[in-house]
């Protein structure tokens, strides 16, 4: 009699294991479903911003800033949000916001940050009659590049591609080495003038071989 106990007791637990692994599959299952569903309804960050950045296109700013802005607040440690946005704000014209989207994501990206996002937040900063932050972002994208590359034919050449405006962008200042070094020489000789600005002006003065 104990002999059959024994043997009902093991069949009754392989049926609850059974059970227990069955159970186990299905809710992994309906996890995996659910984890799709979630995947579908909150599509990826690169989705959401190119969509901000076709609004803007469109010139539908108002729809591109709310579409930005929710990046932004998703993913706040992506500088690519803020890039997209700083354009949204310059299309209309929000300059000093666009300043500030700059320079979060300049911070963001440090110290390997790309020097045309100075020559671009520089941009901006001339628009708005500040010149001599302007000139500093100038300096720091000589920098960059010089970091970078000691040779001195390609630090010239990255200078005069990097600077030359698009043409969605307003005029600069600087188009080429030779304004570069004339603009920044203007800095240098100001009142406050700054040391990263000097710094700059020497050794592009050195690099370039320019008499200016």
């Amino acid at each position: 009699m104990s002999e059959l106990h024994f043997v009902h007791s093991r069949r009754v637990s392989a049926a609850d294991s059974i059970r227990t692994l069955l159970l186990a599959g299905i809710l992994l299952g309906a996890l995996i479903v659910a984890l799709g569903l979630v995947t579908c309804i909150r599509p990826h960050r690169t989705t959401r911003l190119n969509r901000a950045f076709v609004l803007l296109q469109e010139s539908r700013y108002s729809d591109a800033l709310d579409a930005a802005n929710n990046v932004v607040r998703e993913w706040p440690t992506w500088q690519d949000g803020y890039m997209v946005r700083w354009a949204i704000h310059d299309a209309c014209g929000n300059f000093e916001s666009a300043v500030r989207d700059y320079s979060v994501a300049i911070d963001l990206c440090s110290p390997d940050c790309p020097g045309v996002y100075y020559t671009s937040r520089a941009g901006v900063l001339h628009r708005l009659g500040r010149d001599r932050e302007a000139a500093e972002d100038y300096a720091r994208m000589v920098m960059s590049i010089q970091d970078q590359q000691h040779d001195r034919e390609y630090f010239v050449r990255s200078l005069e591609s990097m600077l030359v405006p698009s043409r969605e962008q307003v005029s600069l200042p600087i188009r080429d080495t030779s304004s570069l070094l004339q603009y920044l020489k203007t800095q240098c000789d100001a009142e406050n003038h700054s040391r990263l600005t000097d710094d700059a002006y020497q050794l592009l003065f050195n690099v370039s071989g320019s008499e200016d």
